[in-house]
């Protein structure tokens, strides 16, 4: 059943907006085209793009360095500060990429956004800043692949085969790109859980101060883990485990790709990049 507060009608035209553009010739930016090497340096770079597609990733990078930074804690900067930089760029990147995922990228909104956050960078003091490799514009999960995804997620919404979650939460940093547009477009809140196998997580690790709000979020809802890429899956399974403990009614995992089946979560829907996927009991 649709229970999106949006409602059907305005569920419908999002749906229509999405199909009526293509993204296939977008351009590829990975973490060596990105020359950053300090969260100052990120802000310099990113208040004056003119790319939709370097916006996008500079999104990102600044989201997974931040939010590794505050997840691994540490002395030598000012975790206020760091939390008010890694929240505006969760809700810059939510309102941007909606945008571009919906045909309308806005380079004005997203360079006088960044602006704002100048403040708490040039206060955070020394943050470590690190970037890791992620699977988008890599690893056959393209824009134009994240587009596919979301719009089968509205069909599905639409002809009631998927419930529109209550909330989103992004697993690690990678489904950043997938979680944010998706929230956006749905007009749902977003939080994320880490679970990387790359960083040599054995549980999920959650940025301590959005805990409370993750767990609020997540209670009697319907709740949507995102991934953008699994292999065996045991990752998400751990973040939707750690959501149904937080009392969701109902945990849904999905992906844009997949390497095989995943061993560690059942797959119910299995399309061109789109993948579902439950828990077992």
């Amino acid at each position: 059943m649709v229970t999106s507060n949006m409602g059907t009608d305005e569920l419908e035209k999002k749906r229509r907006q999405l199909g009526s553009f293509s993204l296939d010739g977008t351009k590829r930016f990975t973490h060596g085209d990105f020359k950053a090497e300090s969260f100052l340096e990120w802000l310099e770079i990113s208040e004056s793009l003119d790319n939709p597609d370097l916006a996008r990733s500079a999104i990102y990078f600044g989201f997974q360095p931040m939010l590794d930074a505050l997840i691994a804690g540490g002395k030598g900067f000012d975790r206020e500060k760091a939390l008010s930089i890694l929240d505006g760029i969760i809700n810059i990147g939510t309102a941007f990429l909606s945008g571009y995922y919906s045909g309308k990228p806005d380079l004005d909104y997203f360079r006088e956004s960044i602006k704002s956050l100048r403040p708490a960078t040039e206060g955070a003091g020394e943050i470590k800043y690190t970037k890791k490799f992620r699977n988008v514009d890599q690893n056959q999960i393209y824009p134009k692949d994240i587009k596919t995804f979301i719009e089968t997620f509205l069909d599905k919404c639409l002809d009631r085969s998927l419930a529109v979650p209550d909330y989103i939460v992004g697993c690690a940093c990678g489904s950043s790109e997938i979680a944010m547009p998706l929230a956006g477009i749905l007009g749902k809140e977003l939080g994320f859980i880490r679970r990387s196998y790359r960083r040599g997580d054995d549980q999920p690790r959650i940025v301590k101060e959005h805990e409370s709000a993750i767990r609020r979020s997540s209670s009697g809802k319907t709740v949507l883990c995102m991934e953008d890429y699994i292999c065996t899956g045991l990752s998400l399974k751990r973040v939707m485990t750690r959501v149904r403990g937080y009392g969701a009614r109902e945990v849904i995992g999905a992906s844009v790709n997949n390497s095989r089946e995943g061993s560690d979560v059942i797959e119910v829907v299995k399309q061109r990049k789109f993948h579902i996927y439950r828990l077992g009991d």
